[in-house]
């Protein structure tokens, strides 16, 4: 019974330490210093929703898929622009794709097998929702408060080699990068 009263005794006074820890530490470990900058914008969107109408185009003239008709030629444009601040602009785009690329915008219209496809100044394709694809650089003018266009071609493409009549009606969404 000794033994066992002794053998207690141990156990209790092994285990106070870390039991008086459980009941919180409230001891300065170090600390954390925070800082940041918030940085001028250089240029502000002129127009948040731009309109763009494709020409009517005639479905038999899709013969193959991957096919392009219709181009037209759109801006995103920008106010208030200081080259100061950054000297270049560059436009990503998100939207719902088809499945026949991540380069096309799906169609929520009527017309059948057909996408949108948006590119840029040098020709290139955009590429929806890779938040590290953007659209070649537009160069923001010096000299302070100037008025800036992004341009971009929006056309339809053949998702399969026969594309069906009716609306066509996409939507996306872009956002700017400053460098």
């Amino acid at each position: 019974m000794k033994f066992a009263l002794k053998t207690l005794a141990i156990v209790l006074l092994a285990a106070a330490p870390s039991a008086f820890a459980a009941l919180g530490d409230t001891a300065s470990d170090g600390t954390v210093h925070i800082t940041g900058t918030i940085k001028q914008n250089a240029c502000t969107v002129k127009t948040s929703s731009v309109e763009v109408t494709l020409k009517d185009e005639f479905a038999s003239i899709f013969t193959t898929a991957g096919q392009t008709q219709g181009d037209k030629e759109f801006t995103i444009d920008l106010e208030h622009c200081d080259a100061s601040v950054y000297p270049n602009v560059q436009a990503r785009f998100e939207g719902v794709t088809d499945a026949y690329g991540t380069n096309v915008l799906k169609n929520n219209g009527t017309a059948t097998n057909v996408g949108v496809q948006i590119v840029d100044s040098a020709s290139s394709a955009i590429t929806f929702n890779d938040e590290s694809q953007w659209s070649a650089a537009t160069t923001i003018p010096a000299g302070g408060d100037t008025e800036v266009s992004i341009p971009f071609t929006a056309r339809y493409i053949a998702t399969t080699a026969s594309v069906g009549a009716g609306s066509v009606d996409s939507t996306a969404t872009f956002y700017l990068q400053y460098n």
